[in-house]
This record gives C-alpha cells, structure tokens and sequence, in this order.
C-alpha cells in the first residue's frame, strides 16, 4: 500500500472497528458517542469513547533498508463515564475502556482488508491502560471518569508505490 492510502486508510478503519460494535447487541451498544475529532464543539451525550490519533512512527525494531517500511500509529481511546458516585464511575468507565480494547481485537481479526482486498495493519499491540482520570465537561458541574486504553496498529507502506494515485 502507497503512503497516502495508509495514513488516510488507518483512522478510518479503527472508527470502523469500534463502529462494528456500536450496534444493538454489540460490545459498545451502550455507547452515546464515537468521537474522532479533537476540536469538536458538539456536546457529548454519554457514555462516549474519544478516538486520539498520536505522531505515526517508524518501527525502530526493523531495519530494513528495502522498498517496505512499518510503521506504527498509536491509538489512544479515552472512555468518558458520568455517574454520581466517582468510585462507581471509573469502575464502569474501566469496564468501558477494557470493552472498547476487545473490540478492536475482535474487528482487527475480522475486518483488516480494504475494499480492494490490501491488508490494513500487519499487527496491533496494546500498550498502556490508565485506569483512573477525570475530566471537566461543559454543562456538567461535577468531573467525568476518564480511562483510557492505547494499542499500536502496524501498517506496511511500500515505496515504489508511493507515486501511484491510489
């Protein structure tokens, strides 16, 4: 896959993976919003899960000096709980995070090609969890528990492809 259709593809399918369960009966039916920007005025209803999108790297672990590279997109999703007793709010906010976590896995194993049939990423790694924040929300008075939960995705770029269009 070119550069341009990896960096763009990335974002769009981990959306999709935590989409495929925000359905009825799926692990994320009773999340209120998915969201995906990081300046969005919009109110958020929830329980949510906000999508970061941190630097794309290089994979340090592989020296190659071929016409493939691996790079590696950090994913963070902060899980947003509101319930009046904060011990009870960062259990469920917990809970939240280890579920969005199992959604990725499941959908990474499920749904990693894209529309052509070019494989997406070639790993996912989970790397941190942090159980226990707050945030302030605007029109709510009291804190939201926030927890979040952050994989690695590796994606291969190929560059002798990298001046094709698609």
């Amino acid at each position: 896959m070119n550069i341009n259709k990896s960096l763009s593809m990335v974002s769009q399918k981990v959306k999709e993976y935590l989409e495929a369960e925000h359905t009825e009966g799926g692990l994320l039916e009773d999340v209120k919003t998915i969201i995906q920007v990081s300046q969005d005025d919009a109110p958020i209803d929830e329980p949510s899960v906000w999508i970061v999108q941190h630097s794309t790297i290089l994979d340090s672990n592989k020296k190659n000096l071929g016409h493939k590279a691996d790079l590696i997109t950090p994913f963070e999703f902060v899980c947003l709980v509101y319930h009046p007793d904060l011990e009870e709010s960062f259990r469920i906010g917990q809970d939240l995070a280890t579920r969005v976590g199992s959604s990725i896995l499941k959908n990474f194993m499920r749904n990693n090609k894209t529309a052509d049939g070019e494989r997406v990423f070639t790993k996912v790694d989970f790397q941190e969890f942090s159980p226990v924040g707050a945030v302030d929300i605007d029109g709510k008075s009291e804190k939201v528990s926030a927890t979040s939960i952050i994989f690695n995705f590796k994606h291969e770029i190929d560059w002798l492809k990298c001046c094709k269009k698609n």
